[in-house]
């Protein structure tokens, strides 16, 4: 007579549905990561080999007039590759096409604005030519990002990476060919980006494919997409905070070289983004998905395994950047390199991004059930926030005060969006549980309040 099996211990069954969920949960993130793993790793040897080519007083104009770029592209995504990204979700291909072509649309004519901003912002720091080559990049790089979340919204990921391969792993290479032939200047940098970044768009325009739409219904879909999104492009301005009292309030009141450290410790953490970049964008359509289809519950439970799935993956690169930053320095940009002396400082990076890893989780899920009013409020408490710890504590004391006064910062944060989502949940299970009229005039109410 055979022996019972001896029940699994606590610690061996939790082990074990840990194991399962990442097996299971790799094989739908797979190629959502390997695509933004392209993408991190064009933009990581891009970075790298500039910081490694220009001076520190221009490696710091390089980083700051990126870092502005990014915050236009994110106002740019609020309006309209959120939206799209939602609304897809949810439609067929004809739909998918149909959107596509008015956020393409949209996004030119969004492009005039910010690409003046940009021009403006270009000139002031000095540089006519540096300024219009950015404005190209821009607009490109937008239309390029457009399209690539046409097709990330119908989790089409593997054939997105052979745009976005022309796209980050371009530029790596011509910013290789700029430095081999001694022509690595800022304009020339922003020019190579501006190519990639068109021919990127022009294969993934054929990708998704286009499906002719009249003005009548161009208007009807922005109106969509401001609705859906203007609370996430409020939260985005928002975001200005962090440059105002980061890079801006470093270089004023310090000097280039705090900048360019901080840039360039910085870098070593882009290395991180396709698995954050990908988790947050799995965790927007899967949440509205399974809110339309199953309710907030099951977007609940969505959102923490996605998380669970990053944090077990980011872990072990974090880690070994927290216990060996002298060796990660080295590596990245040589044992005779000028930005060695900052591991104190990069190893606050390394907490303070882990931090805002769970917060943008956070905030992708609070987008995902269309609850983006929350994500704006936990924005302006994280800018009051900045303004309060972050400012003095980067005047007082430089680049340390600048990443440990982040570090608080962003704690503060995780714990505003923690309460937030809270209510966010609590206000979409009552919208849940009223009978589908009553659920109507209570939408309609929100929606008037909004």
């Amino acid at each position: 007579m055979s022996q019972a099996a001896p029940p699994l211990s606590r610690s061996s069954f939790l082990f074990a549905k840990a194991s399962d969920l990442v097996v299971r949960a790799s094989r739908k993130g797979f190629w959502p990561m390997f695509d933004q793993g392209v993408v991190s790793f064009g933009n990581f040897l891009t970075t790298i080999m500039v910081a490694r080519g220009l001076d520190k007083r221009e490696y710091s104009t390089f980083g700051m007039v990126l870092e502005f770029m990014f915050y236009l592209n994110n106002l740019h995504g609020a309006l309209v590759t959120f939206p799209l990204t939602v609304k897809s979700a949810i439609a067929d291909e004809a739909g998918l096409r149909r959107f596509a072509t008015a956020s393409s649309l949209l996004t030119m004519f969004l492009g005039i604005p910010l690409a003046i901003v940009t021009l403006v912002a270009g000139s002031a720091m000095g540089h006519i030519a540096l300024g219009a080559s950015a404005v190209v990049a821009l607009m490109l790089w937008q239309l390029q990002e457009t399209t690539r979340r046409g097709l990330w919204a119908h989790f089409r990921h593997a054939e997105a990476i052979v745009g976005d391969f022309i796209s980050y792993v371009g530029q790596a290479l011509g910013v290789w060919l700029l430095i081999r032939y001694h022509n690595l200047n800022l304009v020339t940098i922003f020019s190579v980006m501006s190519a990639t970044s068109g021919l990127a768009a022009l294969v993934q325009i054929f990708q998704v494919g286009m499906k002719p739409i009249d003005l009548t219904e161009l208007k009807a879909i922005a109106r969509q997409f401001w609705m859906t999104g203007r609370w996430v492009a409020f939260t985005n301005l928002s975001a200005i905070a962090t440059s105002i009292c980061g890079s801006w309030a470093l270089r004023i009141f310090h000097n280039a070289d705090q900048v360019a450290d901080f840039f360039a410790i910085g870098n070593l953490l882009k290395l991180c983004n396709p698995i954050m970049a990908s988790i947050a964008g799995l965790i927007t359509p899967a949440a509205a998905k399974k809110l339309a289809y199953d309710g907030v519950r099951a977007a609940e439970r969505i959102t923490a395994k996605f998380t669970i799935l990053g944090s077990a993956m980011l872990l072990p690169y974090l880690l070994f950047i927290l216990v060996l930053p002298t060796l990660a320095l080295k590596l990245a940009y040589g044992g005779q390199s000028h930005y060695l002396g900052q591991e104190l400082a990069l190893r606050g990076c390394v907490i303070g991004y882990f931090i805002l890893y769970l917060s943008g989780n956070l905030t992708a899920f609070l987008n995902g059930i269309e609850k983006t009013r929350y994500s704006f409020y936990g924005q302006i408490a994280t800018a009051i926030a900045q303004f309060a710890i972050l400012l003095p504590a980067n005047i007082l004391f430089g680049l340390q005060g600048y990443v440990w006064g982040g570090v608080i910062m962003a704690s503060v944060q995780l714990v505003v969006f923690i309460l937030l989502v809270r209510k966010a949940i609590k206000v979409a299970r009552e919208q849940s549980d009223l009978p589908p009229l009553a659920r109507g005039v209570a939408a309609t109410a929100v929606s008037a309040v909004k």
